[in-house]
């Protein structure tokens, strides 16, 4: 799917609107990933550059029946609670609704505060040193099982959409709402980004101090 299908070409515009961007819709519209495409809408991924680096957004859109029947004001509702809750999840940027189109633009809590011209949330302060080196020997192994049971959820989700994907009837996968949450999750690199330093860092030690096989 390119930047030709048409509702990639309307959350462009949308984006554009909101953000106040000096941007071409079509130009914008080929950056951005079809998460879900469905009659009554669908979501949309795209990432931003900013001061404050790369910026993922969701564009939810949605096709407001004759009845003006759509599932919009119930995601609102549900990211407005999230939010005032201070659970995981998008949160809302701006919204628009009108007779036949209805679109919420979202993003990250962590670049929500960004936006909004709020500090970022801090760190953890560093260990003293007799703190420090008891975490170096007890994180790796709680680490170890993190990581272990991370790995079996994803096994889990991967198995799950190959059985999705064997059934559908084209071949674009759609994201389920939960599946696109956690695309944006993971678009933003304060949510895993200390872990993947971890484990870049576990690896790189890993492979210099383990000699290889001898032939």
């Amino acid at each position: 799917m390119s930047y030709t299908d048409p509702w990639s070409l309307k959350a462009a515009a949308f984006v554009i609107q909101v953000l106040e961007l000096e941007a071409d819709p079509v130009e914008l519209a080929a950056a951005m990933s079809p998460l879900r495409r469905e009659p009554a809408g669908g979501i949309t991924a795209v990432e931003l550059s900013s001061s404050g680096g790369a910026t993922p957004f969701l564009i939810y859109h949605y096709a407001v029946a004759a009845t003006g029947a759509s599932p919009f004001d119930a995601d609102v509702t549900t990211m407005e609670q999230a939010e005032r809750l201070g659970t995981p999840g998008p949160r809302i940027i701006a919204s628009a609704s009108g007779d036949t189109e209805a679109y919420i633009l979202a993003t990250t809590p962590d670049v929500q505060r960004m936006l909004a011209g709020e500090p970022p949330r801090s760190g953890p302060p560093p260990p003293d040193p007799r703190t420090a080196e008891r975490r170096r020997h007890k994180t790796p192994g709680k680490l170890i099982d993190a990581v272990r049971t991370a790995n079996g959820l994803a096994a889990e989700w991967l198995a799950a959409l190959k059985v999705a994907a064997e059934q559908g009837s084209d071949a674009d996968l759609r994201f389920t709402d939960e599946e696109s949450a956690l695309a944006l999750y993971l678009l933003d690199d304060a949510s895993a980004g200390d872990l993947l330093r971890a484990l870049n860092l576990a690896l790189s030690a890993a492979r210099g101090q383990i000699a290889p096989p001898r032939a």
